[in-house]
């Protein structure tokens, strides 16, 4: 909402226009009532997520041990191997492999709340990115 003189401030959900509510994909559960496309939604989300932060922290595994492997090879250029053939390669695809099933996993440990279970997402992947 633009406020003449202060700029733009936060709107409250309740004076949301039919095209926000729209927008933001609040428009079934509030308007309509049908917690169907609501839930449609969040699985949606969740997963894009999920699979967003797989895809960040096994890129990350996977330039980490790839520079590893090219520092190697200029150490020790008479013992090298192509990237394919290296066991850098094999440790990135089980390291890829082991975090998207450890993110599994642990978002349905006990589950709570939708905070709880980002919060584990982001704590696990994390600590995978770490190690």
């Amino acid at each position: 909402m633009d406020v003449p003189g202060v700029g733009i401030m936060a709107t409250p959900p309740d004076l949301y226009t039919h095209k926000d509510l729209m927008l933001v994909g609040f428009f079934d559960t509030c308007v309509c009532g049908e917690s169907r496309n609501r839930f449609a939604i969040l699985v949606w989300s969740r997963l894009i997520s999920i699979v967003a932060l797989w895809l960040q922290v096994s890129l990350n595994a996977e330039e980490g041990l790839y520079w590893y492997h090219l520092m190697t090879a200029v150490r020790k250029p008479s013992s090298s191997r192509s990237w394919l053939n290296s066991s850098f390669f094999a440790a990135w695809i089980v390291i890829s492999v082991l975090t998207l099933i450890a993110n599994q996993c642990s978002i349905w440990i006990n589950i709570i709340s939708e905070q709880q279970r980002a919060a584990r997402i982001y704590s696990v992947l994390g600590a995978i990115e770490l190690t």
